[in-house]
């Protein structure tokens, strides 16, 4: 017995030696420091079972948590989400058991940013709030105040503009503070993004111009691409698709040089809104079609309903009412699969649009009765008085019906 436990004993300080070095090899590889996409795409199998192995060795997390952290920004950009949220949870309950308050700080952050791609909306605001908490038990303001900033550009989606506000600034304000350039970039693209949504159109385009500034200054080009991303649709809803479309080109080429797929479908889906601005259907429906084969596969609930209203809309001035109705419907069950008041009005604007373009008045009064319903969940004035003057619009073509 003796012999054999000996024996066990070696072969597993032999195995757990393998992993050991199989993990500092990955963790000072170049192809990490740089996020070497070609590389990377290669290696993600052998690197996510060398952190798999790793993470079954408790001795090992000193060398786990550095591996993890590293790897976290290549597997969101590239879109391996459910992978990724698996090793997340792992290398959490990891760092607990080590007493490591300060990477299960960072680790939770990461999982909230995750679920937020993956619409996984309740665990978004759980893992923030958590990510708040524990910031604030280690005096760690920078991850209370990116949580913050991140935590207040979620309830942007969902209405809570105000909290959003709050949050926001409060998270500006400890960025200054701490001289921290990344993460007054970021926080000004959340406000320019709230403010965009609440039709503020010059505070929305400063904050904008703030955020990408600071990004080409510092050689951000992943972070500069969601930036210009946000413009795009700023000049969009300011009805200047020209510039929307100049900015979104660019776009495209920072992409492909970053190796971001989750953000191409964007692209192409606000190239199809920016041609469908100019009237130029054909072209719209090109780019809106790339863009369904990147996000009917994908977990992103939000910009599926995107892609399919636009793609509605091409087919409502096409005059193509059945497909038109169809885009639409899956565009509403999508978008009701998330807490997106906004996003399911302009949808319902647009059946609302169909309704009367088909001379359907009960149709058309049903959207208007859920649009009065859901404006008044809205809890800014300015986006609530746009909004009720569309519905009085709408109304008054009913009622001529």
């Amino acid at each position: 017995t003796s012999l054999r436990l000996d024996g066990e004993e070696k072969r597993q300080s032999f195995f757990q030696g393998c992993v050991e070095r199989m993990l500092l090899y990955w963790r000072d590889h170049q192809a990490l420091a740089s996020i070497d996409i070609v590389v990377l795409d290669r290696e993600r199998p052998r690197i996510l079972k060398n952190i798999a192995l790793g993470l079954e060795l408790q001795p090992l997390w000193p060398l786990v948590k550095p591996l993890v952290i590293a790897f976290a920004p290549y597997m969101e950009r590239r879109g391996h989400w459910d992978a990724w949220h698996s090793v997340l949870e792992q290398a959490i309950r990891m760092a607990q058991r080590a007493g490591d308050i300060e990477s299960e700080t960072t680790l939770t952050a990461f999982l909230a940013r995750v679920c937020q791609r993956m619409s996984r909306y309740d665990e978004v605001v759980r893992y923030y709030r958590r990510v708040i908490r524990l910031a604030k038990v280690t005096g760690n303001r920078f991850e209370e105040a990116r949580a913050c900033s991140n935590l207040g550009y979620y309830y942007i989606d969902g209405g809570r503009w105000w909290r959003s506000e709050v949050l926001s600034c409060h998270a500006l304000v400890i960025f200054k503070e701490l001289e921290s350039d990344h993460g007054r970039a970021h926080t000004h693209n959340h406000l320019g993004v709230l403010y965009t949504r609440e039709r503020q159109f010059h505070l929305a385009d400063n904050h904008l111009r703030i955020a990408c500034e600071i990004w080409i200054r510092i050689h951000d080009q992943h972070s500069l691409l969601r930036g210009y991303l946000n413009r795009s649709l700023l000049y969009i809803d300011m009805e200047k698709p020209r510039e929307a479309q100049r900015i979104l080109t660019e776009s495209l080429l920072l992409a492909e040089n970053t190796g971001d797929n989750a953000e191409i479908g964007t692209i192409q889906n606000n190239i199809g809104l920016a041609f469908i601005s100019t009237s130029q259907y054909p072209e719209a429906l090109e780019h809106l079609r790339i863009a369904e084969k990147i996000f009917l596969t994908s977990q992103n609930s939000r910009m599926r309903a995107r892609v399919y209203q636009n793609i509605g809309l091409v087919h409502l001035h096409q005059h193509q009412w059945g497909k038109a109705l169809s885009a639409l419907e899956f565009a509403l069950t999508e978008i009701q699969l998330t807490n997106d008041t906004e996003a399911e009005i302009k949808i319902r604007f647009d059946l609302a649009e169909y309704a009367l373009q088909q001379n359907n008045t009960p149709f058309a009064l049903i959207q208007l009765m859920e649009i009065n319903r859901l404006s008044a969940l809205i809890n800014t004035e300015t986006t609530q008085t746009y909004y009720l003057k569309q519905l009085t619009e709408f109304n008054d073509r009913v009622a001529i019906h």
